[in-house]
């Protein structure tokens, strides 16, 4: 990603993603405490279980799927300095954590999970070429049957929907301390850095890239999570 956006995940200023995230996302916890308690019961906390956190910069997941089970994780981020939040953020949980920095297209691993989260990342992913790459390596490193919970920002640019959405979000994002030129900076780079499709395209994809039973779990303005399991047939 060439623009200044995706050049800040690389940058020592992002330990402050944290304390400004929660301002701009309706729902910003609720989408990982769902998340959690939907992959708890897809996958047994009380067995050992090994889970995949694509995008794991910042440590959310970690702390949101961490709590109170015996699984371990292997967290992968491209940024250098989202990582090393995640760290801080994880030193007191008693878990195995195996953290990986590394482009998520040049990830690789013998290792099958019994489960995987991407929250927040795939709008990042330019062209739909790129989008399906990274689903289906996601998928080639999953068990038959194992759960996938994926949130992104979805919708079509060019329809009457999305300008309401996004007004409304402004409103919202204002409300909460974030300023207007941050707001304009983060619209600005819809068509940019971050690139969105639609809701129906995003299930017609992981239909493609070997996921079944796939179903919606959260909803926040233009972002939407969807839950969904490896096939079985490989």
């Amino acid at each position: 990603m060439e623009n200044r956006l995706a050049q800040s995940w690389h940058e020592p200023n992002v330990i402050t993603y944290e304390q400004k995230i929660s301002r701009k996302i309706a729902g910003y916890s609720t989408l990982y405490d769902l998340t959690s308690k939907l992959m708890s019961v897809s996958v047994n906390k009380e067995e050992e279980k090994s889970i995949l956190i694509v995008g794991a910069g910042g440590g959310q997941e970690l702390l949101a799927l961490g709590d109170d089970s015996k699984w371990s994780f292997m967290a992968v981020d491209s940024s250098k300095p989202m990582l090393e939040l995640a760290k801080s953020r994880t030193t007191e949980l008693n878990k195995h954590i195996c953290f990986q920095q590394q482009e998520w297209e040049e990830f690789s691993s013998s290792e099958r999970f019994d489960g995987a989260t991407c929250l927040l990342v795939l709008h990042f992913i330019k062209g739909i070429d790129n989008k399906r790459k990274f689903l289906k390596n996601i998928a080639k490193h999953l068990k038959p049957d194992a759960p996938f919970l994926v949130a992104a920002i979805f919708g079509d640019l060019k329809s009457t929907s999305f300008e309401m959405h996004m007004a409304a979000w402004k409103q919202y994002m204002c409300g909460n301390g974030v300023s207007e030129q941050e707001f304009l900076d983060f619209a600005q780079n819809f068509g940019k850095s971050t690139e969105v499709i639609s809701d129906k395209q995003m299930v017609e994809l992981l239909h493609e890239c070997g996921f079944t039973e796939i179903s919606r779990y959260f909803g926040s303005f233009l972002i939407q999570g969807f839950y969904c399991r490896r096939s079985k047939l490989e």
